[in-house]
C-alpha cells in the first residue's frame, strides 16, 4: 500500500491528532494499524480497469470474474450508440450479445462536493477519505464504510453524525 499521497497524510495527521486527544498520547502512524482498522469492515475490493489498468474501488465483490470493469471518471456520458435493431431485441440472448461491448461494472464512485478521496467508492458529499466504501457528508475517514455525516472515524462499520 502506499502511505505517501496528501489524503493519506491528512488522514494520518488526524488519527495521531485523535489518539492524542482519546487516548492521551499517540499509538503510532495509521499505516501501522491499517490491517486492524481493516478488519472491523466488510471486505475492500479492487479490480483492474478494463480500458486504463488502473486499480478500481468496489464496496463489494459480486461481480463476474470476467466481467469487464470501469473506473467512474473514465466513463464517457457523452458517447452516443447506434441504437438496437429490432432484431438485437427479440429476445434476452440476442440483447444481451447486442450490448456487450457497452456494459461495464463501474467502480470508484466519487460524487457530489468531494475532495481528496484515495481509494474509495461510493462516496458523496466527502473530504479526506482513504480505502473506503459508502461515505456520506463525512470528512477524515480510513478503513471504514456505511458512514454518514461523520468526522475523524478510522475502521468504523456503520455510523452516522458521529465524531471521533
Amino acid at each position: 500500500m502506499d502511505f505517501s499521497g496528501d489524503t493519506y497524510q491528512k488522514v494520518n495527521r488526524e488519527w495521531l491528532a485523535n489518539c492524542r486527544i482519546i487516548l492521551g498520547r499517540e499509538i503510532g502512524g495509521l499505516s501501522e494499524y491499517s490491517k486492524w482498522l481493516s478488519s472491523l469492515s466488510d471486505r475492500f475490493f479492487t479490480r483492474k480497469s478494463s480500458l486504463s489498468g488502473k486499480e478500481v474501488v468496489f464496496g463489494n465483490d459480486a461481480y463476474c470474474p470476467g466481467a469487464k470493469i470501469i473506473s467512474f471518471d473514465e466513463v464517457d456520458f457523452t458517447r452516443r450508440f447506434e441504437p438496437l435493431s429490432i432484431n438485437d431485441t427479440k429476445d434476452i440472448d440476442s440483447l444481451l450479445s447486442a450490448v456487450h461491448e457497452r456494459a461495464f461494472y463501474c467502480g470508484n464512485i466519487i460524487i457530489g462536493n468531494s475532495r481528496f478521496i484515495e481509494s474509495g467508492s461510493g462516496v458523496t458529499d466527502s473530504f479526506y477519505v482513504y480505502r473506503s466504501t459508502k461515505i456520506s457528508g463525512s470528512k477524515n475517514v480510513a478503513y471504514s464504510q456505511y458512514l454518514r455525516l461523520c468526522e475523524n472515524m478510522f475502521g468504523v462499520n456503520e455510523a452516522g453524525s458521529s465524531k471521533f
